[in-house]
């Protein structure tokens, strides 16, 4: 075997094992697509964070609706985390996401697939800020900016780092948004592009202070961060969200598809979980209810992951027929 040869299998199997989509029936997604009208619509993914299959699962969704001109993901983290993680797509700097949720091994895969297979794809932050993020991004924002009129605001911000408190980082930024607002055109002259992502993070209305890490307080901010973007690119976007966001009535979903349904079209996927691999408590994962009401009965030991069609009145779906699509993810 030549080297040439040697090389190019090298990478043929390291995609495999990033992609790692050779159990999903891609069948059964195209055909629950075409029966709950997925084209051009608002793709709404209700995931169990860290469980075998679903970031296999995702990313085939991601590169498949990429295919279709889908722009963004919409991120359960904050600005600052979506920024740093664009910055990685744009650059391949694998480093950059030691600052982020994947500095571990699962979500990095994830992310090397959606740069490999889905070109152009972006990710919009619309949670609440972690510290350490804040700190790598302030670091790399004002690293060259010294002795400017604006060294106050930047010394500020530079306080944050991946030690500082919830309640800290809440009032730095709020402390710091009120100077942005009274000094934005020097900021602007100073910072160039680097004021506008400086910006949104102050502008974000999500803290972890206020509610830990508990969804239903923090769910006012998440929606007020997705009823800001247009309809014409929620239309080609992908959120993807922890599952008890969409079911739980208390949080979000139901609030954002009250207001939005007369103006988009939407689709729901929830991913429903039988014996597949918790990563993070290291054992056997099945989703609780509602979700698990949703899988069919039967003993089997192949990992699959298949898609169907059901309808839920009480869910408030953005779409006439009430169809949402179930992902039955087993032995992952």
């Amino acid at each position: 075997m030549n080297n040439f040869i040697k090389v190019l299998t090298l990478v043929l199997l390291t995609h495999v094992e990033i992609l790692g989509q050779g159990n999903i029936d891609k069948l059964s997604f195209e055909k629950a697509m075409v029966e709950v009208g997925g084209d051009k619509a608002f793709i709404i993914i209700g995931e169990a964070h860290e469980v075998g299959g679903t970031y296999e699962l995702e990313n085939y969704v991601i590169s498949e609706k990429a295919k279709e001109g889908y722009q963004s993901i919409l991120y359960e983290g904050g600005v600052s985390e979506a920024t740093l993680i664009n910055w990685y797509l744009e650059s391949g700097d694998v480093s950059v996401l030691n600052y982020t949720r994947a500095r571990g091994k699962n979500y990095r895969e994830f992310l090397k697939s959606i740069r490999h297979d889905s070109l152009g794809i972006r990710f919009k932050g619309i949670d609440f800020e972690r510290g350490v993020c804040l700190e790598y991004l302030f670091a790399s924002l004002f690293g060259n900016l010294k002795n400017t009129q604006i060294d106050a605001f930047i010394n500020k911000l530079k306080e944050i780092d991946s030690k500082t408190s919830p309640n800290k980082i809440k009032n730095i930024l709020l402390s710091a948004k009120s100077e942005y607002y009274k000094n934005e055109d020097l900021i602007k002259e100073v910072m160039g592009q680097g004021s506008k992502v400086i910006k949104q993070i102050l502008d974000n209305p999500v803290f972890q202070a206020d509610f830990g890490i508990s969804s239903k307080k923090r769910d006012i901010g998440i929606l007020k961060n997705l009823l800001e973007i247009p309809n014409e690119d929620l239309s080609k976007s992908i959120l993807i969200i922890g599952s008890n966001h969409i079911t739980n009535e208390k949080h979000f979903w139901k609030a954002f598809s009250n207001q939005k349904k007369e103006e988009i079209e939407g689709v729901v996927i929830l991913l429903a979980y039988k014996n597949c691999t918790n990563y993070i408590r290291r054992k056997k994962y099945d989703s609780s209810k509602p979700l698990i009401n949703y899988l069919e009965e039967y003993d089997s030991t192949e990992k699959s992951i298949k898609f169907k069609v059901i309808r839920n009145k009480q869910m408030g779906l953005l779409n006439e027929e009430n169809k949402l699509i179930i992902a039955e993810l087993r032995n992952q």
